[in-house]
This record gives structure tokens, sequence and C-alpha cells, in this order.
């Protein structure tokens, strides 16, 4: 099989062109190239280490690259990474939210980061909370609040904006199941909207929920594709022996 991303038609949201990043000797991703159109979302997949995050980091112009071409929204990046960063809603993998602060707290600190008005803040979480199911704790530190709800509290920050792109690095970690549905079906009511959302995983099971998904192992691109699709043409049920298949050798 060869790494190269399927073509895609439509109006591209993320281009991605032999992109390649290092931290010294470690080379965290190597020659990756990746088009998502709008109104997808995108799975990146890979265990920890993959090189998801770094990419992740690169897209939203946190480091310099070695090689390669990033655009975002039409944006080069990290050139003009703070005109793409208006029109994007970012959800790292480590918690961005202060534990001393009440949800609501967090949210109008944001908003003024993002430029919003007090009482449109207001307004959205009151909106975002009920629909996170946080509309009870939006006034309790969020120091006291358990893991998954501090995680849809981070959910409703990136949200606020209504951004055109969502990116979203490793959301449903220490997620109960119920509630990893719940974000689930909320990034497909999104994707309804025409929004995009590029979402990193390492849970095989989430991956298959994508439009089309981004196999990564030790900064590389394996392949990329409809999940199903990928199965199928690979003749193995699930991507967890796909992932087998490659670390063996067995596709090329």
């Amino acid at each position: 099989m060869s790494n190269t991303p399927e073509k895609v038609t439509q109006h591209a949201i993320i281009t991605i062109t032999n992109l390649t990043k290092n931290f010294g000797k470690l080379l965290a991703v190597n020659n990756v190239s990746l088009t998502i159109p709008k109104g997808e979302i995108f799975g990146l997949l890979g265990p920890n280490g993959a090189g998801k995050t770094t990419l992740i980091h690169c897209l939203m112009g946190i480091y310099k690259l070695k090689t390669g071409k990033i655009t975002v929204m039409g944006y080069d990046i990290p050139k003009r990474k703070n005109l793409a960063r208006q029109k994007i809603g970012f959800m790292p993998q480590e918690l961005a939210i202060y534990l001393d602060l009440t949800p609501l707290q967090n949210a109008l600190f944001y908003g003024r980061i993002y430029g919003l008005k007090d009482n449109e803040t207001k307004k959205k979480v009151d909106e975002l909370f009920q629909l996170l199911e946080l509309s009870d704790k939006k006034n309790n530190l969020c120091r006291t609040l358990s893991g998954g709800q501090k995680r849809r509290v981070s959910l409703g920050i990136s949200l606020l904006t209504e951004p055109e792109l969502l990116i979203l690095d490793e959301p449903t970690v220490g997620v109960d199941p119920i509630l990893r549905q719940q974000f689930w079906h909320y990034f497909t009511e999104l994707k309804k909207e025409g929004r995009t959302i590029l979402i990193s995983t390492h849970i095989t099971d989430e991956a298959v929920r994508t439009d089309r998904v981004g196999l990564m192992m030790e900064g590389k691109m394996l392949a990329v594709g409809n999940p199903k699709g990928l199965m199928k043409e690979n003749s193995v049920e699930t991507l967890e022996e796909l992932f087998i298949q490659f670390k063996k050798g067995g596709i090329k």
C-alpha cells in the first residue's frame, strides 16, 4: 500500500506537503503529506509517540518546520498562524483550564482573549454547557470537577467562537464510555453544520467513526483513507489488525 494521501477534490481546509519536524536526533514527523477538505471528520490514529501531537502543534504554528509546507484555510503556517487561529477551535491534549477558576470564569477569560464581549460569552456558555451537561457546575471551581467534566469544559471553550475548524488532541482521554458517545454525537452534529474536525486518538474503535483516518507510527503516515475501506482493502476486521500488519512489515 502506498502512503500517498487520497486525492481530495473538495475545498481544502488543511494542506500539508512533505512536512518533517525533528527534535534533535528524534524525527517526530517524517515527510508527511495530507489534505483535509471542508466538512470532514478526519482522524489521526496511532499509539503514543506516533507523532500525532507534534503534527497538530505544527498545524497550530507552535513549531518551526524543518521542511515542508502547511496551509490552514489558505493561510501559510507558521507565518500567518495568528490569522488562521481566529477561525480554529483548539482543544489540547493537556487541559488548558485554570483549576482555581470556575468553568464560567475560564470561559470569560478565554472569551476576552478571543475578542468576545462578556455578554456574548455568557450567552454562548449557557448553550454549550447545557449541551455538555455542565450547567449545574459552571460556578464550581474546576479543581472540584471530575476528569470528564474538566474535559467537557475544555471542549466547550474550544467552541466559543463557533470555529470553522476544530482541532482536538485526544479529547476523550480519561472520559467514560457514555460521555465518549456524547462527544461523538456532538462531533457529528458539528459536521452537519459544515464544520471541519481533526481529531487525534489512539483508540481504534473511535477512529472507525471518522470519514477518513490517517494511520501514524514513528512519525510516518502509513495510510490514509476511509476506515472501513482500508480494512476491506487489507482483509482485516479491525484497524488494530492493520497496525499489526504494518508493524510486521506485511504492508508496503
